[in-house]
């Protein structure tokens, strides 16, 4: 049952905005517990994701992304591809390739 789910799991089932900028990139949170965060990100144009706390895996949902590193592209990613980025990337930009956003998510365990 969904209510006894909630109360064991300290689930957050409403997506929330975190983050939007005035280049239309979005940040929202879709799923929490306390074990378990996923973030799903919208990136109209560029982004810069800091990696220095912890590597995430990535998943792209929708798009294709650049990823840069000290202004190199470093890979190129489709739509329906993962990957794990590592903490010792440290920063990154995502640099969309479309007028349409890309959307990813990201998990990880709460620090």
């Amino acid at each position: 049952h969904a209510d006894t789910f909630r109360t064991c799991t300290d689930f957050i089932s409403h997506p929330r905005e975190i983050f939007s900028d005035k280049r239309g990139n979005k940040l929202r949170i879709i799923f929490e517990t306390s074990s378990l965060v996923v973030e799903e990100y919208s990136i109209a144009s560029s982004y810069k994701l800091d990696l220095t706390e912890r590597g995430l895996p990535f998943y792209l949902e929708k798009g294709t992304l650049e990823v840069m590193k000290n202004g190199k592209v470093i890979d190129l990613i489709h739509s329906g591809e993962e990957r794990f980025l590592p903490s010792c990337l440290n920063e990154i930009t995502f640099v969309n390739k479309y007028h349409v956003p890309a959307v990813f998510q990201t998990w990880f365990i709460p620090l």
